[in-house]
């Protein structure tokens, strides 16, 4: 986080941690007064973040990255050679792991 905060912000290293550490310590503070922030920021982040997070890698894997690298990756870290075990895992990142991950959102929000 250091290195990308000094080169969005430019400020050098040394001038960026004091910064980063008064943020971390500001918010660590906050979360440590007051319960309602980090209840806050953990259902932000379990209800809203992760699961719109794994929405968009399953839709990303499923539907724009080639088939190939895909399948090359899954045969390269796995002992399954057979191709009807890929078949299989194209149906289910592409139609049926969305849908699962909407179905969980919605039931996180409480529209569900």
């Amino acid at each position: 986080s250091v290195s990308s905060f000094t080169e969005k912000i430019h400020v050098s290293r040394q001038d960026s941690i004091p910064i980063l550490i008064a943020g971390l310590l500001l918010t660590m503070s906050l979360c440590a007064i007051s319960p309602v922030v980090f209840d806050s920021f953990d259902t932000l982040v379990s209800k809203l973040l992760m699961p719109l997070g794994g929405l968009v890698m399953t839709i990303f894997v499923g539907w724009f990255c080639p088939r190939q690298n895909t399948e090359d990756e899954l045969r390269k870290h796995s002992r399954l050679q057979a191709h009807w075990a890929y078949s299989v895992y194209f149906i289910l990142i592409r139609y049926i792991i969305p849908i699962a991950i909407i179905i969980i959102f919605l039931n996180g929000l409480g529209i569900l």
